[in-house]
């Protein structure tokens, strides 16, 4: 799957003396980050979430749903729940409600779901990590006299940072 963004579209935001061929290695390599820390950029997703409780939830906000099934295994004998039926979706929420009132979802549930499309979100967040990623110093500390010093920016937080800002709910890891 292409980048979200092309090298044309990053020097609209960041200056750089990269070619446009290093530019897109650099834009694909984060966007693989992105990709592999909060998922596809796209779907139809499947997540299979942990279930036994009255609501289970999915990683991000959902557009659709395609089917939901729960068992103590996802195999071919594992029960189809119907939307209105056997859950509720509280789709902003990335939340699914069993019913009736008080049920439980059996021990595993797979669910398939269009996500809400969040492409300008990653977008965003995959400049700003292009930015950063071409303003590393490559300094940990330099100093000459009294005169002049130097303190890096942590890279690995504001990178953090930027990565937790894609991610519309929050994920323990």
């Amino acid at each position: 799957m292409p980048a979200l963004l092309t090298a044309a579209e990053v020097r609209s935001h960041v200056e750089t003396d990269l070619d446009d061929v290093a530019l897109q290695r650099v834009i694909d390599r984060l966007d693989a980050d992105l990709v592999a820390r909060i998922g596809p950029h796209s779907g139809p997703l499947t997540e299979v979430v942990y279930g036994t409780m009255r609501s289970v939830y999915v990683r991000r906000p959902i557009a659709t749903v395609t089917s939901v099934r729960e068992g103590d295994v996802i195999d071919a004998d594992a029960t189809v729940l119907t939307a209105g039926g056997h859950y509720r979706l509280w789709a902003g929420e990335g939340r699914l409600e069993r019913l009736p009132a008080g049920a439980l979802f059996a021990t595993v549930v797979e669910v398939v779901y269009t996500p809400v499309d969040d492409r300008d979100r990653r977008k965003r967040v995959l400049v700003e990590l292009v930015r950063l990623d071409l303003a590393q110093s490559g300094r940990l500390h330099e100093a000459v006299g009294r005169d002049y010093g130097y303190t890096a920016l942590d890279y690995a937080a504001q990178r953090d940072a930027l990565l937790r800002d894609a991610m519309p709910f929050l994920i323990l890891e």
